[in-house]
């Protein structure tokens, strides 16, 4: 893998079974590690995708963007994490990072827990290593991405963002005939905006 580059380390997938009569949730617990680099571990997130094309939640507009489906844990090590049947669709959960060094060929271990015993984690095999960056298709005032952080109630937290609009690896400011576009960033504590 390499410095910087935004990496896909693995993708899976996996279904909510219908809950029967008088069942309860089920319940999810991962746990990622990287035996031969646990620095890595540092520079990933899971990313839960809703597979269902038609997920959309009760009384929502109309114009909700896709990324009302997908879920980013900045954190690898998740405890009781429950989902809805979405109607034999699945999900996905991918493991994603970008590292801030080079490093060499190893095993990433993931350790599920799940308290229905039908449950089953598929990887999605692919090729080779990918990069990639999320695509964004353009609608009036929509979500471009939401990102969840986790953060410690007694340590201080320090967080840093860089965001950036690209057309074909170009900013858009750079690209003859675009105008530069403007986006708002809010930070939400429990859904209450405590920044804009």
């Amino acid at each position: 893998m390499q410095q910087g580059k935004y990496q896909m380390l693995g993708k899976y997938e996996f279904k909510i079974p219908e809950l029967g009569e008088g069942e309860e949730d089920t319940i999810l617990h991962f746990k990622v590690d990287t035996p031969n680099d646990k620095y890595l571990l540092d520079y990933m997130r899971l990313k839960i995708i809703d597979r269902n094309p038609l997920a959309v939640k009760e009384g929502a507009p109309s114009n909700e963007t896709e990324t009302e489906k997908i879920h980013c844990l900045n954190q690898l090590a998740v405890n009781g994490l429950r989902l809805k049947p979405n109607n034999d669709y699945g999900y996905f959960m991918n493991l994603e990072g970008v590292m801030p060094y080079n490093t060499n060929e190893g095993q990433v271990v993931i350790d599920t827990l799940c308290n229905k015993e039908d449950f089953v984690l598929n990887e999605v095999i692919q090729c080779e290593p990918l990069e990639y960056v999320d695509n964004y298709v353009p609608s009036k005032y929509g979500i471009i991405f939401k990102e969840k952080i986790v953060i410690s109630p007694t340590d201080h937290t320090s967080a840093t963002m860089n965001i950036k609009m690209l057309k074909d690896g170009q900013e858009f400011n750079t690209i003859e005939g675009f105008n530069p576009k403007y986006f708002r960033v809010d930070i939400l504590d429990n859904g209450k905006c405590i920044f804009s």
